[in-house]
């Protein structure tokens, strides 16, 4: 008789490397590893084992080993196959049509034999392509400047290395491929129109693009949400794409009108220069919302720091100033 014991693979990463071995007795059975297609084929049914497998046949193993009556494993049959994402069927067929069961079981002096094996199976995979890195989320951006990202990858990119930035730019418009949209601050969702980068380029061996998105079609005081269509690209190796990204960062431009936290601070906005916030003591920070040493926050306020004085613990404690005020630590008796 012939038996099939099917085993289901799910592949998920781009490609795989599987390697299944099978080890046994060739007295009393022959194993053999079949890899079959899922997607590709019906079941096969009892012909299987003779070779009807309706052509989704990938990958069969390969025996080797030496007859040795008194070795329990004396033969392995082993497959190696490297496979792309898919559904396979890893099929082991053991075949007793060349065995006398019934006498070897009568030999043994028993009125059935145990057919022992051992099984492995093991698998090592590649990741996509993919975006690896893209730069982080910002807050404050300088709007007299243009806005830089910098799109990191994996692997060379498979653009044209002679490209100029307005080609690539381009590109990366018409495709949509990268671009940054205003966020709705009540619904944190991306609204209105696509702004696309006006100069893309490559670097460091095509595996970075930096993009620069012009300062004149950013507003002060909106935060933008850039979006990258990875999977849009190609690598070098034809018909490879990368991996989509699923996510997102965050820059929010400097607004002089808002930043400030009036009447604590007052904004220095000149052509050309970066913005920024001259604060009133006690006052301090990019956007004058903290206090100086000596000072601590009460709310939206900076008040001085309370010290420890003598007598503050009654003479049975010990006092520390902890954020700005006194605090007690009472003895143990």
């Amino acid at each position: 008789r012939v038996f099939r014991y099917r085993i289901t693979l799910d592949v998920r990463a781009a490609r795989a490397t599987l390697r299944a071995r099978i080890d046994f007795d060739f007295l009393v059975n022959d194993f053999r590893l079949r890899l079959v297609n899922a997607s590709a084929t019906a079941d096969g049914g009892a012909d299987y084992a003779v070779g009807n497998v309706g052509g989704a046949l990938l990958a069969e193993g390969v025996s080797d080993g030496v007859e040795f009556f008194f070795a329990e494993y004396n033969f392995k049959n082993t497959l190696d196959a490297v496979v792309p994402a898919g559904t396979y069927y890893l099929d082991v067929v053991e075949d007793h049509t060349a065995r006398n069961l019934t006498s070897l079981a009568a030999a043994a002096g028993a009125a059935a034999l145990c057919h022992g094996f051992t099984f492995q199976l093991g698998a090592t995979t590649e990741l996509a392509p993919r975006l690896y890195a893209a730069s982080g989320s910002r807050r404050n951006v300088n709007p007299n400047a243009d806005l830089r990202v910098a799109l990191h990858f994996t692997q060379a990119l498979g653009l044209s290395a002679d490209a100029s930035a307005a080609t690539l730019a381009a590109f990366v418009c018409d495709r949509q491929v990268a671009y940054v949209r205003a966020r709705n601050d009540a619904t944190r969702a991306a609204t209105g129109p696509r702004i696309c980068p006006s100069a893309v380029a490559m670097r460091f061996g095509r595996t970075e693009l930096a993009l620069t998105f012009p300062n004149a079609s950013l507003a002060r005081g909106v935060t933008y949400l850039l979006t990258v269509r990875a999977e849009l690209l190609n690598t070098t190796t034809p018909n490879v794409m990368f991996a989509p990204w699923r996510r997102h960062r965050e820059y929010t431009m400097f607004d002089c009108a808002h930043a400030c936290n009036a009447p604590h601070g007052a904004c220095v906005d000149a052509a050309g220069a970066r913005p920024h916030c001259n604060c009133t003591a006690p006052y301090t920070g990019d956007t004058c919302t903290q206090c100086v040493p000596g000072y601590h926050g009460v709310g939206a306020r900076c008040v001085r720091d309370v010290p420890c004085t003598d007598g503050l613990c009654s003479g049975h404690g010990a006092c520390r100033v902890v954020d700005g005020t006194p605090h007690c630590t009472c003895d143990a008796h």
